[in-house]
């Protein structure tokens, strides 16, 4: 099993499971503090508010499944886009980008990997971080 942090562990062990934990942070280094322009400002340069995808953009990560709930959902929340980042195959990305069309998708950006600094602007920006997974657990 893997846990992100002791706590984690503890909760494990606490719940009964014997298997073996490996406890492996997060690969995200959280800022002591947040520049002050940041604080209680998440919205990007337009004024839109971002629900934020940052990561390997890859089948298992179940990113067409947050695409198809994005296009039901952001008819009713103007002022929100859905962002997502990260580096896939150029294949899969297109797939991604075939979807979107088909489905008629409104605010909506894929984008590259960021790294370093835009990484962490990225996440400060964002109002809301989503972290899907596919449903077909064999991949």
């Amino acid at each position: 099993m893997h846990a992100t942090a002791e706590q984690e562990y503890l909760d494990i062990r606490k719940a009964g499971f014997k298997q073996p934990v490996c406890v492996v942070p997060n690969g995200v280094d959280i800022p002591e503090q947040l520049p002050l322009h940041l604080t209680g400002e998440n919205k990007n340069d337009e004024g839109v508010k971002e629900v934020l995808f940052l990561g390997r953009l890859h089948p298992v990560k179940g990113i067409d499944i947050l695409i198809s709930a994005w296009s039901k959902v952001a008819v009713q929340r103007t002022g929100w886009q859905l962002r997502i980042v990260g580096l896939g195959t150029e294949d899969y990305v297109q797939k991604l980008r075939n979807q979107v069309e088909r489905e008629s998708v409104p605010n909506f950006t894929i984008e590259g990997p960021l790294y370093g600094q835009d990484k962490r602007k990225a996440y400060q920006r964002a109002k809301l971080y989503v972290l899907p997974h596919s449903q077909n657990t064999s991949l």
